[in-house]
């Protein structure tokens, strides 16, 4: 479905992307990509999605480089949530998850559409905000509008950065649980970012670690969220737990930090 070659990418004279590649993701199958802040995680997202050229090497849609693709196709397949969802669009949510349906069914809005963006509000516990405009939402609410929107447009690959970033741990869990329902369902490919290492070890098929632009490691949960990685990637002491619900880390010492240091930032901070 989507593959990448030697991919590197840049701003300027600043290198973000790295000769990163892997092979042909499979319809169906949820990739967690971690990593820490700067890592290069959101300039990935947009050079899979079309949107930030490459330095170097090739992103391939079903066998297609996607530079052979037009702007508008890729987006009918290939459909990216930044992490940044803010709009001040004088729009409710209903209408803005209805032009996200209208813009995949090529324009043309039915009732079977309108009655579609209702039983995703109902899904998401929406509802009650349907006629709210965005701008009077909390964050964690846009977050699942656009969720709402990303899926509704039923793309074949889904990107998402950081989607539950702003939600407490109850609408994690459900937006998780909806999520990976739907691409096993509907054989989408779905590449994710998350920061909380517990929940991409219960939920990911493959995890992919990105640290200074270089994908560094790729495979099973278990295989890759490993003491060392942790360790390497993470700067952090941890336990890993394995059982049949997942991978857990229980994460209990900073190797960046020490009494000193803390004791001198305090020392500021008091002056």
């Amino acid at each position: 479905m989507i593959s990448v070659k030697n991919l590197s990418a840049a701003y300027r004279d600043n290198k973000v992307l790295d000769n990163i590649s892997f092979d042909n993701i499979e319809p169906g199958t949820l990739i967690t990509l971690i990593g820490p802040n700067g890592a290069g995680k959101s300039t990935f997202f947009k050079c899979l999605a079309g949107i930030h050229d490459l330095d170097s090497g090739n992103v391939y849609f079903k066998d297609k480089d996607i530079v052979n693709i037009s702007s508008y196709d890729l987006a009918q397949e290939i459909c990216y949530m930044p992490q940044n969802t803010y709009t001040n669009a004088a729009l409710t949510v209903f209408e803005v998850i209805l032009m996200s349906q209208k813009f995949s069914s090529g324009g043309k809005v039915n009732n079977d559409d309108i009655e579609m963006v209702s039983k995703l509000l109902e899904a998401l516990k929406l509802e009650e905000f349907a006629s709210r405009y965005l701008s009077e939402l909390s964050g964690g609410q846009r977050q699942l509008v656009s969720l709402a929107q990303a899926l509704i447009r039923k793309p074949s690959v889904l990107l998402l950065d950081e989607p539950t970033s702003a939600l407490d741990l109850n609408h994690q869990i459900e937006s998780l649980d909806l999520i990976s329902y739907v691409i096993k369902e509907m054989k989408i490919v779905c590449i994710i970012a998350l920061h909380d290492l517990s929940l991409a070890g219960k939920y990911s098929d493959y995890i992919m670690v990105l640290d200074k632009g270089k994908l560094v490691d790729y495979g099973k949960p278990k295989d890759v969220l490993s003491i060392d990685m942790l360790k390497t990637v993470y700067h952090v002491k941890a336990k890993i737990y394995n059982d049949e619900e997942g991978t857990y880390i229980n994460p209990y010492k900073s190797l960046t930090s020490d009494e000193s240091s803390l004791a001198e930032i305090t020392k500021c901070i008091k002056n």
